[in-house]
Order: structure tokens, then C-alpha cells, then sequence
């Protein structure tokens, strides 16, 4: 059980079994690649965000949600992503073009990295780019 100062705790155990318990099986060579669709691919997101949300958060589910929703008609300007095995998320790639990542991979799962940059040097059409790793 992890204290803070200002009374919250969190119980450590218990969480990284749950994560654990979902992650699916690893197992497999390779995750499936899928575009984003609709607001459960975001829950699907925020799923991942909050299963690997550290002990001292600078971005959390809520963040993500409102991101996504903050710039209502600029949806064309961005390219997302989810990459599952089993079923659930491991990583997920959010692209504002021309050409700022900002991704979250399982630390689980760091091979996956790999497909993530891959994936942003085939959508970005620029010669700058930035990368913000949540």
C-alpha cells in the first residue's frame, strides 16, 4: 500500500494483479493494428491509460477524453490507432499532423514501440516530428 501526503493510497498489489489478469495472452507474435472509431475505442484507450497510470500521474484518463474531444471538427488533422493482443490494448498512437505523436505502450508489451514509430513514420508526410510518450 503506497501513502500520500495528502491521505490518498493506492494498493499496489492489487493493481498490477488486475492488470496482469487482463493483459490476455503475450504469448502471441504480434499485435493487430486497427484505426480508430468511435468513443469505446477511446474507453479502449483510456483502458490502457489507466492500467499503466504511475503512481505520480501528469496524465490521466480524463485528460485523454478531453483531448480528444477539446477541438471539435479538427478530426481530418488526426490519425489513432490501437494495438490489441488477446483482445485488449497495448499500446494505442494519436497522430496531429503534420507530425506530433503523442503514444502509450504496455510496458509489458515494448516490442510494440517499435510498431508504433513505424507507423508514425508511414502516416507523417514531414520532416519534423515529435514524440510525447505518456
Amino acid at each position: 500500500m503506497i501513502k500520500y501526503k495528502d491521505g490518498r493510497s493506492k494498493n499496489i498489489k492489487k493493481r498490477v494483479t488486475n492488470i496482469k489478469k487482463n493483459r490476455g495472452d503475450k504469448k502471441m507474435s504480434k499485435p493487430v493494428i486497427r484505426t480508430y472509431k468511435d468513443k469505446s475505442d477511446l474507453k479502449r484507450m483510456q483502458k490502457l491509460t489507466q492500467a499503466l497510470w504511475p503512481l505520480e500521474p501528469n496524465y490521466h484518463i480524463g485528460d485523454l477524453a478531453w483531448q480528444r474531444h477539446r477541438h471539435a471538427g479538427r478530426e481530418d488533422d488526426w490519425d489513432t490507432a490501437i494495438w490489441e493482443m488477446g483482445g485488449n490494448p497495448v499500446a494505442w498512437g494519436w497522430i496531429q499532423k503534420p507530425g506530433e505523436l503523442t503514444c502509450q505502450v504496455d510496458p509489458n508489451f515494448p516490442e510494440v514501440a517499435k510498431d508504433v514509430i513505424d507507423w508514425f513514420d508511414k502516416i507523417t508526410k514531414t520532416n519534423e516530428q515529435k514524440v510525447t510518450v505518456l
